[in-house]
């Protein structure tokens, strides 16, 4: 049984109270109403979609999580443009497994994935972290401009 609850907060009320979290913060400094108005009769319809893609979303980052391991860098620096990689926040490198997939097979092998610690670390460490990295890559690819992936929501 305790297993089960488990499961169910993990996959089903994470993402609940994400989104409460987005409605009071957005409810008490004004920007509610604003999202209200552009989104119209759809406001509730995208919060509860919103709500089920982030259940899904928790459902493949628990089972692409054994999966990290595989996105290996394999490439040899310089060759080819870089294409870095950053997850988003909640989540870790195996949201990019299917991309370093295609990629390899489309023939990129200068690929780049930045992983940071957003559940029980705050953002600026990540941010500098990332800083970092990125003058790693960019030392490693001194002539080459470097493609940056990241994930975002701009939907509201």
């Amino acid at each position: 049984m305790n297993v089960f609850l488990c499961i169910l907060s993990v996959f089903f009320v994470t993402p609940l109270l994400r989104y409460l979290g987005f409605y009071m913060v957005n409810r008490r400094t004004g920007e509610l109403r604003d999202i209200r108005d552009r989104l119209g009769p759809d406001f509730w319809p995208s919060l509860v979609w919103a709500y089920c893609t982030g259940v899904f979303s928790e459902i493949l980052v628990v089972l692409a999580a054994p999966f990290a391991p595989l996105l290996k860098r394999d490439n040899v620096p310089g060759e080819g443009t870089p294409i870095i990689f950053v997850h988003g926040l909640y989540h870790n490198i195996s949201a990019w497994l299917f991309f370093q997939i295609f990629l390899a097979r489309a023939g990129h092998r200068n690929v780049y994935f930045y992983g940071y610690n957003s559940f029980t670390k705050p953002f600026a460490p990540a941010a500098e972290g990332l800083v970092e990295f990125l003058e790693q890559v960019l030392a490693e690819n001194p002539v080459a401009r470097p493609c940056l992936s990241g994930t975002a929501w701009e939907g509201w």
